[in-house]
């Protein structure tokens, strides 16, 4: 097969170093965040077992508007990653180009990212046609059958034709959290090592700052970054802050239960401290 694995991206998983201070070093040069998600719903066109944000046919969707994206690019290094996912993003390509449109007409002059199951193949590489600055994921499992119908054979011919370096797999690991069952141990799921991934956050398109892509269904407190409006500054040290209690407190948890730091967020969120100070 052709679609090469993500390679590039040294973000997944991302572990910030930490200086001598102990301070997380996750932001860009300019102080923002090298990247950030955008999410419109759970709406999908498969309803996989293994999904984390439980994506379905009966999943939730709502268009980006220009507040939500104004919240992304309050945050995100002009220079920098803007990753597109859901439920699944092909299924509004029009919401993918306006958003796309309206953030380079404001100042972003970094690049895209769109995760896909790579059912609407047509409608992928349309998007990929229409955006020079932009490369698209395909869901690992999807791709290969794994646990899941494999991407239907019209579909992923037309992929497979696309120039090369544009179309990419997605990593093996599944994660467990947001699932609505139990995986399956056939399939698996990756512990991280027992550490966080520490992926950088999420503007869904309702327009709330997520502090996590993989549980953005989980409307915590303790993933709660800001809002439209909120200083942007305040809201990149809250990141810093979560991702500091996402490995002095999660990934403690993780190892004294014997779990995945995601299956400790899933299970035991309620019994956890906040880990913001201005709360």
């Amino acid at each position: 097969m052709s679609i090469s694995p993500v390679r590039e991206d040294p973000t997944y998983p991302y572990f910030p170093p930490r200086s001598s201070q102990g301070k997380w070093h996750g932001t860009a040069p300019d102080g923002k965040l090298p990247e950030v998600h955008l999410y419109d719903g759970s709406l999908c066109n498969r309803a996989c077992e293994f999904c984390c944000v439980a994506g379905s046919p009966r999943g939730w969707y709502r268009p980006y508007c220009a507040e939500s994206l104004a919240l992304a690019l309050a945050v995100v290094s002009p220079e920098g990653k803007i990753k597109l996912y859901g439920g699944e993003p092909t299924m509004h390509p029009e919401n993918v180009l306006t958003a796309v449109s309206w953030l380079r007409e404001h100042g972003f002059r970094g690049r895209f990212r769109m995760y896909s199951n790579g059912i609407l193949a047509t409608a992928l590489t349309s998007i990929l046609d229409r955006v020079p600055g932009m490369d698209a994921v395909l869901n690992y499992s999807i791709l290969h059958g794994r646990g899941a119908p494999p991407i239907p054979d019209r579909a992923l011919a037309h992929l497979l034709a696309y120039p090369a370096g544009r179309i990419f797999s997605g990593a093996p690991e599944l994660v467990d959290v947001g699932s609505p069952e139990p995986l399956d141990p056939a399939i698996g799921a990756s512990d991280f090592g027992a550490r966080c991934p520490h992926c950088h956050p999420v503007v869904r398109s309702d327009g709330l700052l997520h502090g996590c892509p993989f549980a953005v269904e989980k409307l915590a407190p303790h993933f709660e970054l800001g809002r439209p409006g909120d200083d942007p500054a305040a809201m990149i040290r809250r990141y810093e802050e979560l991702v500091r209690w996402q490995s002095e407190v999660v990934e403690v948890e993780a190892r004294k239960r014997g779990k995945s730091p995601c299956a400790v967020c899933d299970d035991h969120l309620a019994e956890l401290p906040l880990p913001f100070s201005d709360k």
